[in-house]
């Protein structure tokens, strides 16, 4: 689906097409690659909705709406604070948390690990950790 990056002095072009260019092609231009990031996030917000499917989906029409989007932050900070240690998180619920950020464009993750001053995850390299700041 996606065709090719370019970079020319910290300009980049993102091409995708499905079909014969140019009838079906689409392009993003940017200064950046988190730019580059954000633009394909946009265009997957554009597709139907089983784009985000856990299946590939059948008999779907695969187009995306003939729009010019000029899309840039409102708020250079755009947060959320993941409080694991009050509530416990999987890994999969993680995983499901930072994708559901990414299509948002949230930028910054505050992920508070403990509640106090207590350390209370071991680590192999650092056992001092846990030998004098665990209680």
């Amino acid at each position: 689906m996606f065709g090719r990056i370019a970079a020319k002095s910290a300009l980049f072009l993102l091409a995708a097409s499905v079909g014969p260019a140019p009838a079906s092609a689409t392009e993003y231009l940017t200064t950046s690659v988190v730019g580059v990031f954000y633009g394909v996030e946009t265009f997957l917000q554009l597709l139907p909705p089983e784009v985000f499917a856990a299946q590939a989906a059948s008999g779907v029409k695969w187009e995306a709406p003939c729009v010019e989007i000029k899309d840039r932050p409102r708020f250079q900070w755009r947060g959320m604070l993941l409080d694991v240690s009050r509530h416990f998180f999987t890994k999969e619920e993680v995983e499901q948390i930072l994708d559901a950020l990414a299509m948002h464009k949230i930028n910054t993750l505050h992920w508070h690990l403990t509640d106090d001053h207590g350390w209370r995850i071991e680590i192999k390299k650092y056992p001092r950790l846990t030998e004098v700041g665990a209680w």
